[in-house]
């Protein structure tokens, strides 16, 4: 699923992210377009809330500026409980401040993008090559739900699915728009 802010960035990222989702056969199981206006967010959170729970995807990708609407959504998602692999970008420090304001189990997992950062000596084609065959329990537990978009076709679940098979790799998110790098929080 994909989470946007109601502006011109958010919109394009959607146009962008549809075109190279295309050029792969994946798709996007819902589109939430969170407006700026905070009452008017207001009026429609339930709304938000309901299309994420009631789809079976675990992967949300989040779009937008920090310190936001965009940003309340996420926290009230996270403190209602929703479990789903976050995918963000950079400037949501919110990711690494959700182990301490929420329950263990409530934060299934979050991936952070960023062009931002000193490239770390060979990071990124250590997570290009990443495969299953490579790390099989922690590979394709984290494949499994990073890559299952809810696709409303079996054609298209079928695609998606042979993405999960043995010696799959993370490389197709350099073709993404995403950049590869860790900042000091990350680094482990």
């Amino acid at each position: 699923g994909l989470v946007i802010s109601d502006d011109d960035q958010g919109i394009q990222f959607l146009s962008d992210l549809r075109e190279k989702m295309q050029g792969n056969q994946v798709c996007l199981a819902f589109v939430n377009v969170i407006p700026l206006n905070m009452e008017l967010y207001n009026s429609r959170a339930e709304t938000y809330y309901k299309q994420i729970v009631t789809h079976l995807t675990n992967v949300v990708i989040i779009y937008g500026e920090g310190n936001s609407t965009l940003e309340v959504s996420f926290r009230r998602w996270a403190h209602l409980g929703i479990q789903r692999i976050w995918v963000t970008t950079s400037q949501w420090d919110v990711i690494t401040n959700m182990r301490r304001d929420f329950i263990p189990d409530s934060f299934h997992g979050g991936f952070t993008f960023s062009n931002h950062h000193h490239e770390i000596p060979n990071f990124k084609k250590f997570i290009q090559t990443l495969n299953t065959t490579t790390y099989p329990i922690h590979m394709s537990l984290m494949m499994s739900e990073w890559m299952y978009f809810n696709c409303s076709d079996l054609e298209s679940k079928h695609r998606i699915q042979s993405m999960n098979s043995p010696n799959t790799s993370l490389e197709w998110c350099a073709g993404q728009g995403f950049e590869m790098a860790m900042n000091d929080d990350n680094y482990n």
